[in-house]
């Protein structure tokens, strides 16, 4: 395990969505990462009902897309704030959301599921 990297995940969404998490777990589990300081008040986001439904259809997707962007362009700096915004309680860097239309700290998940709806 080493300090920034992918978080474990539940084995039954690592099934659903493989190809993704094959390439994420070549590389050790973290503590923290990108995703978990984005989402960290993620249980806001649900609505009443079917929680798991609205978990694998619209915010693990967005999440594995985020770790995948992540992972392919960390670099010892970019660990480094992962860090420092973790152990000080701060959400993540607003880059980090650069080309998406959805910030969890800001927007409920209606707004993230009608603006990415297909």
């Amino acid at each position: 395990m080493q300090l920034v990297g992918v978080r474990p995940q539940v084995e039954r969404f690592v099934d659903i969505f493989r190809d993704e998490y094959e390439e994420l777990l070549q590389t050790p589990p973290g503590i923290t990462d990108l995703t978990s300081l984005s989402f960290r008040n993620e249980e806001r986001l649900f609505q009443e009902s079917s929680n798991e439904e609205q978990y694998i259809a619209k915010i693990l997707p967005f999440k594995l897309d985020m770790s995948l962007k992540y992972s392919r362009a960390r670099t010892f700096f970019s660990d480094l704030e992962i860090l420092f915004r973790t152990v000080l309680g701060f959400q993540s860097p607003r880059n980090a959301w650069g080309n998406t239309r959805f910030d969890p700290a800001v927007h409920s998940l209606s707004e993230f599921i009608s603006r990415n709806s297909t």
